[in-house]
């Protein structure tokens, strides 16, 4: 079609936004996600079209399987203005998570290449660790979106929580460094939604045993 680079670069950027928009019945996710992520920016000449793309690709997503959204959650509502603090908090606690999981990812892919075994043996290594870590916590398999939704519902403990997040790091590691095909896109929603829930869950443990005169939690007011 002798499209310029940018213009490639614009309909690949729509196509993804539509893709995710599509899939998760999120055009504002899937657009957001697409111009902050892919391209880098949020322009009038590029948010234009990916808006445009993620509302047809959502329209077309719910003729053909109806209006329900993947990830189903309580209503929750704004209580205090103390909460931005610890909303601050969140985003540095979880940067730092994302921090980590990128730097042992890459070192892990480089340990896997340094292993003198032969390469068909890699994979194979890679699904033996990831089995035996499955025996732990059977969660950690497949993409979690059940258990995504029971971490927004409030379904696990705190343990629980602490523990989802380091394994599935470990298991996404395992699986993609040892060889296997697969992305980090929703390994990492599985991670972000156990680290939010592990921070809240944190604050009202920590709200009860202070009795503060005021809670994060909407349900209890």
């Amino acid at each position: 079609m002798r499209l310029s680079r940018n213009k490639i670069k614009t309909v690949l950027v729509c196509g993804a936004s539509g893709g995710l928009a599509a899939t998760f019945n999120a055009p504002m996710g899937g657009a957001m996600f697409a111009s902050e992520i892919i391209v880098g920016e949020f322009t009038l000449k590029t948010f234009s079209p990916i808006i445009v793309y993620s509302v047809i690709a959502t329209v077309i997503s719910r003729a053909y399987f109806g209006n329900n959204v993947t990830f189903e959650a309580y209503l929750y509502h704004f209580i205090n203005p103390i909460e931005l603090i610890f909303y601050a908090i969140l985003g540095f606690f979880t940067a730092l998570i994302g921090v980590y999981f990128i730097k042992i990812f890459y070192n892990s892919d480089e340990y896997f290449e340094r292993l003198k075994i032969p390469n068909y043996l890699k994979p194979a290594l890679g699904g033996l660790l990831l089995g035996i870590l499955a025996l732990f916590s059977r969660r950690i398999l497949g993409v979690g979106y059940t258990t995504i939704v029971d971490i927004l519902n409030g379904n696990l403990t705190l343990i629980t929580l602490l523990l989802m997040i380091v394994f599935k790091i470990v298991a996404t590691l395992f699986s993609l460094a040892s060889g296997g095909s697969g992305g980090v896109f929703v390994p990492s929603l599985f991670i972000g939604a156990a680290t939010g829930g592990f921070f809240g869950n944190l604050l009202y443990y920590i709200s009860n045993c202070c009795r503060w005169k005021w809670c994060l939690c909407s349900s209890c007011n």
